[in-house]
């Protein structure tokens, strides 16, 4: 670790463990709120009671990493025990929401929520 905090790390789906998961927590939000691209949140880590953390002074360079290193120019992630500037995520893009709409059913509105532990998706309820 570049930085000398705690590792993170997420693996898929047939390798997860209890690493793996983090609780969503948005800031100047309430209860409920609708999550959109402007929404600013924390990662923190259920086991480690970490926060997802990254800087552009933890970035991986020949000099730290090799000359064939295959992240050159990636910033290290990594867990930190109290929120802090570096610790604050949005969405800027990438996320994708797969549905199927078949000409017979109408398109539904995507839709969602910020709860107190997680996110929802609130397609088929009401809000």
């Amino acid at each position: 670790m570049l930085s000398g905090n705690a590792e993170v790390s997420c693996l898929n789906k047939d390798h997860s463990d209890s690493n793996d998961n983090f609780v969503v927590e948005c800031e100047k939000q309430e209860k409920g709120s609708i999550i959109t691209g402007a929404t600013i949140f924390y990662l923190k880590s259920e086991k480690l009671n970490s926060y997802m953390y990254t800087s552009k002074y933890n970035n991986f360079h020949e000099g730290n990493c090799g000359s064939r290193c295959p992240i050159i120019g990636q910033l290290e992630v990594s867990g930190v025990s109290s929120k802090n500037a570096n610790c604050r995520w949005k969405v800027d893009a990438g996320v994708f929401i797969e549905e199927d709409y078949s000409e017979d059913q109408p398109e539904k509105e995507e839709r969602w929520v910020f709860d107190e532990h997680e996110v929802k998706d609130t397609r088929d309820t009401d809000l």
